[in-house]
């Protein structure tokens, strides 16, 4: 909690703009309340058994992913580069490529992945 809560809430409190704002108190529910959800995940329950060693590496990962979309989730675009700074500065392991919000979990190889490699290939936004 100290590594990464504390020092976040206090950057997005003091250098970021929210949309619309939510307090301390929501942002720690509503991360833990998605941690939980990915805690009980078939796939997540399975990589914890089969590598304890491994596990703390998953669980952390799966915090900060927790932490970017309960905290972070309610700034602003411009205030979502300065979080991404900070969040790359508290845990060094996201690619370069975009922000820290273009990642997620892949449980398997233990590493973030962009969101674009769930899209089938030839996926196109259509707008209409």
């Amino acid at each position: 909690m100290k590594k990464y809560f504390e020092p976040i809430l206090k950057y997005k409190q003091f250098h970021c703009k929210e949309l619309i704002p939510i307090h301390e108190l929501n942002g720690l529910i509503s991360l833990t309340n998605l941690f939980d959800t990915f805690w009980s995940l078939a796939d997540v329950q399975q990589q914890f058994n089969e590598n304890e060693i491994l596990s703390g590496r998953l669980i952390e990962m799966y915090f900060v992913f927790c932490l970017i979309w309960s905290l972070g989730a309610s700034v602003d675009d411009a205030s979502r580069k300065k979080i991404d700074i900070i969040f790359r500065e508290t845990e060094g392991t996201f690619p370069n490529k975009d922000t820290v919000f273009e990642f997620f979990v892949d449980v398997h190889n233990r590493t973030w992945l962009h969101w674009e490699e769930q899209l089938k290939d030839g996926w196109i936004y259509n707008p209409e």
